[in-house]
């Protein structure tokens, strides 16, 4: 792909249209046939990204499979009834995948329950422009370089000092105690 916008193309045997891969540069894999989508996506990532448009849902499958993305576009005209469980099998089988989804406002409340759970990462209106899809794009690949913690990274609690814990445990007895003197002689008092 060359760094200008322009988007360089092959045919593979079967006709479909993809783009000729460039080591080591991120790659992000539209489902999409809107081409209004694929115009604002083309001017949105100029030569900071590689491009795979995917026509058919057997193609992007493939594509996912053959290619090291963490950034998917669907498009929910492309992907029609299947865009939920699409989704749902895409975060079941690749969990560090990135999905950003563009369609109509009927669409975003058909992905509203997977934009809460982190499933899709942004919701993007249509008509899509360059801009906002820049701005989107930008975020997810901030996302896509920083990875949650695992239980691993996961910071750990402060080593236990065992004098702060002796010292708390000796408090509270002393205070049991002082509590239980206090009581025994308020009841021999009162028997006297």
């Amino acid at each position: 792909m060359s760094t200008s916008n322009t988007i360089s193309l092959q045919l593979d045997h079967s006709g479909a249209i993809f783009p000729e891969p460039e080591p080591g540069r991120p790659v992000l894999i539209a489902f999409a046939d809107d081409p209004q989508v694929l115009d604002a996506l083309g001017e949105a990532i100029g030569g900071d990204l590689e491009l795979i448009v995917a026509p058919s849902q057997e193609r992007f499958a493939d594509q996912i499979l053959a290619n090291p993305a963490r950034l998917v576009l669907l498009d929910c005209a492309a992907t029609g009834l299947v865009l939920n469980s699409l989704i749902t099998n895409l975060h079941a089988r690749f969990p560090d995948l990135t999905v950003v989804v563009s369609g109509t406002g009927r669409d975003q409340a058909q992905v509203a329950s997977q934009l809460e759970t982190g499933e899709v990462f942004r919701f993007v209106n249509k008509p899509v422009s360059a801009q906002r899809l820049r701005m989107v794009v930008d975020a997810a690949l901030r996302q896509v370089a920083t990875p949650a913690p695992t239980t691993l990274d996961a910071p750990s609690p402060p080593p236990a000092r065992p004098g702060l814990r002796l010292l708390l445990v000796a408090l509270a007895v002393l205070a049991l105690l002082s509590g239980g003197y206090f009581w025994w002689s308020q009841l021999r008092g009162a028997g006297s």
